[in-house]
């Protein structure tokens, strides 16, 4: 339980952001049914081995929103093969996944655009490798939001253990959970 000043400066002294990302990576919106299965597949490996999720039958994680309109896969392909991918879920009629859980009724009072960042997941084969899929999937995460959605607020909901870094790196704010009666 480091003060978070302190806790801050350690994420970020680990961090070696290379802003030229390499020429075998690129980072689009899922144009196929493969690119789509590549993704789900992905994501459940990568919730399987987290232990966040049982092993399914189809070895593929999609929920219920992945099927609405409201919903965007962005994938990362690494010489055309699907290593990162994250869902982008604009806030409808539905609500959000994580308002289950999370308050935001200050976002959403005034109209504001809300858009949750979920599904996210890279290839272990480039974990600890210092966000060269990461960083790049999040630049393009915050721009196309911005630029196409026309969002107010990125959402996201996190394992607890992660939350130091979303806060410290890709500066996200903690939300109130919701109380339950």
């Amino acid at each position: 339980m480091l003060p978070r000043k302190i806790l801050y400066s350690f994420y970020r002294s680990r961090i070696r952001f290379n802003s030229a990302p390499s020429e075998r990576l690129k980072i689009r919106i899922a144009q196929s049914k493969e690119e789509l299965e590549c993704a789900f597949r992905l994501l459940h490996e990568r919730y399987v081995g987290s232990g966040f999720m049982e092993p399914h039958p189809s070895n593929l994680r999609v929920t219920k929103y992945h099927a609405l309109p409201s919903t965007t896969t962005i994938v990362a392909l690494w010489d055309d093969q699907v290593v990162g991918t994250v869902s982008l879920i604009r806030r409808s009629q539905y609500g959000l996944p994580l308002e289950k859980i999370f308050d935001i009724s200050h976002l959403t009072a005034t109209g504001d655009r809300v858009v949750e960042v979920s599904a996210l997941a890279v290839d272990k084969r480039f974990s600890g490798r210092c966000g060269e899929i990461l960083f790049p999937l999040s630049k393009y995460v915050f721009e196309y939001c911005e630029n196409y959605f026309g969002a107010d607020h990125l959402v996201i909901a996190v394992n607890p253990s992660w939350i130091g870094f979303y806060q410290a790196i890709l500066l996200f704010e903690p939300l109130t959970e919701k109380q339950v009666s």
